[in-house]
């Protein structure tokens, strides 16, 4: 029996694996091939690609061994893994009618993307209602939807019949108009019949001309040579002459504005600055002046004027045995040195000295170029000084923006004005507002530290060997140490604060910005200690006060003030307050005695100096302060033993590491270990 048709090999890239299996199917139908080498077959037509696939993927069986609907199942589980219905119903939703696509072609399309789709029963009405959506015609689209009760098979009907009528009628157009034209033009362009007119159509003026227009097919072009002039003769009936003649005018008023301005900025001056580069290509004409008359502001045409210094060619000299010219030349190199003071800085006013063929020689012009680079260096910097310092009642414009966001975020109401300025910051009155359920004060200050670096050049020595920022101080960022200055003021204040020391209460840190309670009240600080006049009997309660201040800030904060006098310290409600401890240090510090040796002396000196019997001397109220042993009348031995102290504990630091302190069960301050080799 002769076989019936031919079973190709399996090529992924032209067929579906399923429509493939349909054939194959097919084929043994016809060819009668028994169940048993139905296997046999299909192994045998599908190729070696595929036959080798499947043998990996049986893997450690054989194809041989499986049935005919597990070798199916498993290449089709390859070829055509199953999709996903939310991706394919995503396609299928997009899917519109493509330009110059039929309506068969589109349904075809569609079917194949509902196919992967699994719609099961809702298939008719999904595919009705993306047809409708997806239609490319807008007429055929509104007919459908004005249908009731619409199916996938009516909505294909009814666009299959617009479809061929829209086909038709635009076939029947095309004949017509094919029927209504009467004769070709020699150059193939047709030409319709004329249409009939009535008598009076055809006396109208306006129709005649109309038709004399109609009938020249090709108007001569306008001559564009032609001397463009303003006189009443000139023919503008074309739009090219026209125009041409509206922008000769706008050319003529630009140039006689541009002679204004130039007129007007040169003034009586000697030198003048010629606008030539600015002017239009149409040269100026004066109808008041003679034509025989030249105008020497019109230095395109000025016969004194000197050309550009000429470009040494690569050999590096022009000219032929005599008369050679180097680049060395005294003339050319001046020249050549006067056209370069063109590049220096707009500020510099070089003048015209290439008009008046000006030669600087490379000394002068080495002179004038490190002149113009110094003043521009140090207009720079003063610049710069001027917007990044804090002056004496001001402040820069980033700190001006740290304030404006304080106000912002509510932590401040307003910022009223300065109270009071220092060496290193400027203080300002404020109304507090809230900060993260924290309750501000209702009058506050902000002391701004100064952002300029020349107060705090020699004041790294209080914060260097601070071990708290030892590790954060940078000699070689200046700027830093600001912040780390006024961080430094915060945690000393809160440590104060904290034993019960009459101070300012820290409300918040924002960089250089420190915000605390104001001691005053109504806008109005409290006075100094050198400012107030009190009795003798407050000045003596003063005393005891600061004796008693300085005692617990050495023995509970373990601080020394380190800049303590009558300038910072306050009278308010009957009691002294301390201010400005920024400097402060503790008496670990490698000069921690020494500061407090110098607070004990301003203290005595400024309480003796008001009348208080009851004060200590410098020596004792040292003593009393630190709890040391320290016996001697002379300010200079007694600076000697507490530098001999000082020194004997940074040598025990270097070697163990740690400070060396006795702490007495007394609850006395921390002293220095004088035993220590």
């Amino acid at each position: 029996m002769a076989q019936i048709g031919r079973l190709d090999e399996y090529k992924p890239e032209n067929e579906s694996w399923s429509a493939y299996i349909e054939r194959a199917e097919l084929f043994m139908i016809a060819n009668d091939v028994d169940d048993a080498k139905q296997v046999a077959t299909l192994l045998s037509a599908v190729g070696a690609s595929t036959y080798g696939l499947l043998r990996n993927l049986v893997q450690p069986a054989k194809p041989k061994d499986k049935t005919f609907e597990e070798v199916v199942n498993i290449l089709k589980a390859h070829f055509e893994p199953k999709p996903l219905i939310i991706a394919e119903r995503f396609r299928f939703q997009r899917c519109v009618q493509k330009p110059h696509e039929t309506v068969s072609q589109y349904v075809a399309e569609l079917k194949q993307c509902a196919s992967k789709c699994d719609f099961g029963a809702s298939l008719d009405e999904s595919l009705r209602d993306r047809f409708v959506s997806g239609i490319r015609s807008e007429a055929c689209q509104r007919r459908l939807l004005s249908e009731d009760t619409l199916t996938f098979a009516r909505a294909l009907e009814v666009a299959h019949s617009m479809e061929t009528a829209d086909r038709d009628t635009q076939q029947l157009r095309k004949t017509e108009d094919s029927a209504t034209t009467v004769h070709k033009s020699p150059w193939g362009a047709p030409v319709l019949a004329p249409s009939p007119c009535s008598l009076a159509d055809v006396m109208s003026e306006q129709l005649a001309r109309q038709l004399d227009e109609d009938g020249n097919t090709f108007p001569d072009c306008p001559d564009t040579d032609l001397k463009l002039t303003s006189t009443s003769e000139a023919d503008t009936s074309s739009d090219l002459i026209l125009a041409q003649m509206l922008q000769m005018q706008f050319d003529r008023e630009f140039d006689t504005q541009l002679r204004r301005e130039e007129k007007k900025f040169n003034g009586d001056s000697k030198v003048s600055i010629s606008f030539e580069n600015y002017r239009m290509v149409h040269p100026y004409e004066d109808s008041d002046s003679s034509e025989d008359e030249v105008d020497w502001q019109d230095t395109r045409h000025d016969p004194y004027r000197a050309d550009k210094p000429t470009i040494t060619p690569k050999k590096g000299f022009t000219g032929k045995g005599k008369n050679i010219t180097t680049k060395h030349d005294e003339e050319v190199c001046g020249r050549k040195n006067t056209a370069r003071m063109d590049n220096f800085a707009p500020e510099v006013q070089v003048g015209d000295g290439i008009g008046m063929d000006l030669k600087l020689s490379n000394q002068v012009y080495n002179a004038l170029k490190r002149h113009c680079h110094t003043e521009q260096r140090r207009s720079a910097r003063l610049h710069e000084k001027k917007e990044h310092s804090t002056a004496e009642q001001a402040v820069d414009p980033k700190t001006r923006l740290l304030m404006y966001k304080m106000v912002n975020a509510g932590i401040l109401e307003t910022i009223n004005g300065c109270i009071s300025t220092g060496k290193e910051s400027v203080v300002f009155h404020a109304n507090g507002g809230s900060f993260e359920e924290k309750i501000v004060p209702e009058e506050c200050v902000l002391k701004v530290f100064k952002t300029t670096l020349n107060e705090f050049k020699n004041r790294d020595k209080y914060i260097k060997d601070d071990y708290r920022f030892k590790d954060r101080f940078s000699k070689l960022n200046p700027r830093k140490i600001i912040r780390l200055w006024a961080e430094k003021e915060m945690h000393n204040l809160t440590r104060i604060k904290k034993a019960g020391i009459p101070c300012p209460e820290v409300v918040i840190l924002k960089k250089h910005i420190l915000v605390m309670s104001f001691i005053g009240q109504d806008h109005v600080p409290a006075p100094k200690l050198k400012d107030v006049i009190l009795s003798s009997e407050d000045m003596k309660k003063a005393y005891y006060q600061v004796l008693n201040m300085m005692q617990r800030l050495y023995q509970d904060c373990n601080l020394v003030h380190a800049d303590l006098s009558e300038y910072n310290m306050l009278w308010h409600d009957g009691q002294v307050w301390f201010i400005d401890v920024s400097q402060s240090i503790e008496p670990t510090h490698p000069h921690g005695l020494e500061f407090l040796f110098r607070d004990c002396r301003n203290v005595a000196t400024f309480f003796q100096k008001a009348g208080v019997a009851e004060a200590l001397d410098i020596f004792e109220l040292f003593n009393t302060v630190s709890g040391l042993q320290i016996n001697s009348d002379n300010e200079a031995d007694f600076l000697a033993q507490i530098e001999a102290l000082e020194k004997r504990n940074e040598d025990h630091v270097q070697k163990s590491g740690k400070k060396s302190f006795n702490t007495t069960c007394d609850g006395s301050p921390p002293q220095f270990n004088s035993d220590d080799d």
